[in-house]
């Protein structure tokens, strides 16, 4: 079974609007399983900012300040970069094989 993360909205109408991203990924035809989290309007901002110092808190344990500062603005700028994107076996290999592409092109 395979499992999807990501933001919906629920329209005035009572639907939920699933991005296009998302439904060109999923079984067509199919019966699909729903698990839908609602955050408290109180919990939203500090889920948010509980999310953003995680990462940041455990990646830079060690490192300088200097080190902490840019590690955290590199943390923000990937999570307000745009879309999720399902991050696969495949994904993987496609991604080293293009970083070891562009590697060699630089020697």
């Amino acid at each position: 079974m395979k499992a999807y993360e990501f933001p919906a909205k629920v329209t005035t109408e009572g639907k939920i609007e699933l991005p296009d991203t998302v439904l060109q990924q999923l079984p067509h035809n199919q019966q699909v399983k729903v698990i839908i989290l609602v955050n408290e309007p109180s919990e939203d901002k500090e889920d948010d900012e509980a999310w953003r110092r995680l990462p940041s808190e455990q990646l830079s344990k060690g490192y300088s300040e200097k080190a902490q500062e840019h590690i955290e603005e590199l943390l923000i700028e990937g999570l307000e970069s745009g879309e999720t994107i399902e991050v696969t076996d495949e994904w993987w290999e496609q991604k080293r094989t293009y970083l070891m592409n562009k590697l060699r092109q630089g020697q």
